[in-house]
């Protein structure tokens, strides 16, 4: 059995490898959005799979006010995209370069009357010939979400579909672009509904954060969507209070949570968005006004991506 950070991925039939941006102790990232491992190849197999999901954006930063008109939420971060190549094992290098995406962090909140900042982008996959440098195949992550202004926010762009070298051509190769975030509160009104994954890669985008109208009324923050045996991430109440956390279901790489939107607020600090699971956006933060200045809610950071191979 595997237990990364407390989940557990049981071992099936050949040999497996499952490498994580950002989260694995063995590693030393390189950069602020990509983490690089050494994967050899086994002897005696035919058949090589691989399983790249690149890392969701983070989530916008909600606006902060000190008089009372209207502070809109961050938005949430778009989900990263998913690649999957089945090619015979004799076609495949030795030895591959990977490079594995980072989540991107989420963006602060506005002081006073400032509007947030937007959430980074999540890092892109790549895999490399480790000794000829020829590239098999890339794809980008999931866009950050906008910072909450006045009135909108807009949402992180998907991660999108891969680039792929001729290489590839030999195999068997899907690749799903992911979903983007969701918007942030317009005017203070309630953020949109995000639904969930259909016909994209099954990585959750985040929820948009929370604002506040100028009468002052809060509204909360928008949940990020079930998805499959994953419970939604819910957003953080009208209270100022932080999104959910994602969720994820690791061991058949079905579904890969976003984070929750912050909550607005009326007097106080807004709520943060919610972090996210491998490959899922971070929750949009929380738009705040008041007589007083006051500070919108941070965006919650994206997943990382992974990669994952089996050789059979």
């Amino acid at each position: 059995m595997w237990n990364i950070g407390g989940i557990s991925v049981p071992l099936r039939t050949g040999d497996e490898w499952l490498f994580l941006g950002g989260s694995n102790p063995t590693q030393t990232p390189v950069a602020t959005s990509v983490r690089h491992v050494t994967w050899h190849k086994p002897p005696g197999k035919s058949l090589i799979l691989i399983v790249s999901v690149s890392a969701g954006g983070g989530g916008g930063g909600g606006r902060g006010s000190a008089t009372v008109v209207a502070a809109g939420g961050g938005a949430g971060g778009g989900s990263g995209s998913i690649t999957r190549l089945l090619i015979p094992a004799f076609l495949v290098p030795d030895t591959l370069g990977l490079i594995i995406g980072q989540g991107g962090t989420g963006g602060a909140g506005g002081v006073g009357a400032a509007n947030g900042t937007a959430g980074a982008a999540g890092g892109g996959n790549g895999i490399v010939a480790a000794n000829s440098n020829i590239l098999l195949f890339s794809h980008i992550g999931g866009s950050g979400g906008g910072g909450g202004t006045a009135t909108s926010s807009l949402g992180g762009a998907a991660g999108g579909a891969t680039a792929a070298g001729l290489f590839v051509n030999n195999g068997i190769m899907l690749s799903v672009a992911g979903l983007a975030g969701g918007a942030g509160s317009n005017a203070g009104a309630a953020p949109a509904t995000v639904t969930a994954p259909t016909t994209t890669a099954p990585t959750v985008p985040g929820g948009g954060g929370g604002g506040v109208t100028a009468a002052p009324v809060a509204s909360a923050g928008a949940a990020s969507p079930a998805l499959f045996m994953l419970p939604a991430a819910p957003g953080g109440a009208a209270t100022g209070l932080i999104g959910s956390s994602g969720s994820v279901f690791l061991q058949s790489l079905l579904a890969l949570g976003g984070g929750g939107g912050g909550g607005g607020n009326t007097a106080g600090t807004g709520g943060a968005g919610g972090s996210a699971q491998f490959g899922g956006g971070g929750g949009g933060g929380g738009g705040t006004n008041g007589t007083t200045s006051q500070t919108g809610g941070r965006g919650g950071d994206g997943g990382h991506g992974l990669i994952y191979i089996c050789a059979i």
